[in-house]
């Protein structure tokens, strides 16, 4: 995978991520609470790498961006107008690509998101909490599921272990651990078996965290109620 030299600076940051905005003269706008403004683009901040003294930013974030932008009706010239001048093209290197394929995964929540408006698992291993979670139908990435350690969005604590797409493609962050991707993959090839094997492991259902009480939810790994709406064996 190419990392491409970053030529922009960023129009706005956090600890968390970092947004780039269209400059006036490419005529990409948007409207937002009622006023139209130049379209803007946000990625995780662990999605930027920083190397020789400049800050790189791998080819499929940026050919993700313009697919995205073009589904919402932007115009492709000005699309490609835009990301083409965030970076410099003849300065770049080569990396590994990390992505690998989650669709068990994805495919377990999304047919939960028939039930649930936001479907989540959370799971507290020894070497930290996992938590996956799929946007709901008001989130910018509706479809997508975001894996973090469970701390709230803004929290300093927060760490984001990268996403799975609609396609099922998992991009771990610079700070997914191969402790984390392991437990991914394992999940990935049995989530059912996965989540009872937690909830009676741990005593809790990983869905709704709350202690199971009943013989059969400690027998099967999670209560009755998560079970309809997980559509899981109970």
């Amino acid at each position: 995978m190419k990392y491409f030299e970053l030529a922009q600076n960023t129009c706005w940051d956090s600890d968390k991520s970092v947004a780039f905005e269209a400059e006036a003269s490419i005529g990409l706008t948007e409207m937002h609470r009622g006023k139209s403004k130049n379209v803007r683009i946000f990625v995780p901040r662990s999605m930027i790498e920083e190397s020789r003294g400049s800050q790189w930013i791998a080819s499929w974030i940026l050919d993700r961006k313009r697919e995205e932008l073009c589904e919402l009706g932007h115009d492709k010239r000005a699309v490609d107008s835009f990301l083409d001048s965030l970076i410099y093209e003849d300065s770049f290197y080569e990396k590994a690509d990390t992505r690998f394929k989650l669709y068990r995964i994805f495919d377990f929540l999304d047919d939960a998101s028939q039930r649930l408006s936001t479907p989540k698992i959370v799971f507290h291993e020894s070497f930290g909490t996992i938590k996956l979670s799929k946007a709901g139908s008001r989130s910018k990435h509706h479809g997508k599921v975001f894996i973090t350690n469970g701390e709230d969005w803004g929290s300093v604590d927060r760490i984001f272990y990268g996403s799975i797409d609609l396609t099922g493609l998992y991009t771990p962050s610079n700070d997914a651990t191969d402790e984390v991707k392991d437990f991914l993959k394992n999940l990935n090839n049995n989530p059912e078996e996965v989540i009872s094997k937690y909830g009676i492991s741990s005593g809790n259902c990983c869905f709704c965290q709350r202690a199971l009480t009943t013989e059969r939810s400690k027998e099967v790994g999670y209560g009755p109620k998560c079970a309809t709406n997980y559509e899981m064996t109970y």
